[in-house]
């Protein structure tokens, strides 16, 4: 029963978080969320101290630390996409949070680096991986774990 109260509350967060209300619950899915991150930059070898990763919240007000494991994290919003694209070749790898997933008693949040390419028109967006944190809850310490993290692709 506690396994299905935190999942509910977890849910409830998710939508707070995107309505901007503040709870308990949003900070421990924000630290997942970060974990996630924390996670998706140690598994990639091409990742360096002069790496930069260009992030897009989309809907989340998750405060994002600017730099993770040396690697610089850099906000993409509606207000800076087209000069951060200029200053890129208008091509950079555009990362997003994917859909939080709820599977039993396991929670997945997937990391999507897309290939973007923008042109005076548009945005294009192609997918080729990703990368997911499959978080367990631990009805011992009331507390979501890192369960394993893994990558795909198409």
């Amino acid at each position: 029963m506690k396994i299905f109260i935190a999942i509910g509350m977890l849910l409830t967060s998710v939508v707070s978080i995107s309505i901007g209300q503040s709870t308990n619950t949003e900070n421990e899915l924000g630290s997942m969320y970060l974990r996630a991150l924390e996670e998706y930059v140690k598994s990639y070898e091409y990742f360096n101290d002069d790496s930069t990763i260009y992030f897009d919240q989309q809907f989340l007000s998750l405060e994002l630390p600017t730099r993770i494991e040396g690697v610089e994290l850099i906000k993409i919003n509606g207000n800076n996409y087209k000069k951060i694209y200029k200053a890129n070749s208008r091509k950079l790898i555009h990362t997003r949070f994917g859909e939080v997933k709820l599977t039993g008693d396991l929670l997945l949040i997937t990391i999507i680096p897309y290939q973007g390419t923008w042109s005076n028109k548009h945005l294009d967006l192609a997918l080729s991986d990703w990368y997911t944190c499959e978080f367990k809850y631990n009805q011992e310490t009331n507390s979501w774990d890192l369960n394993r993290s893994f990558s795909n692709g198409i």
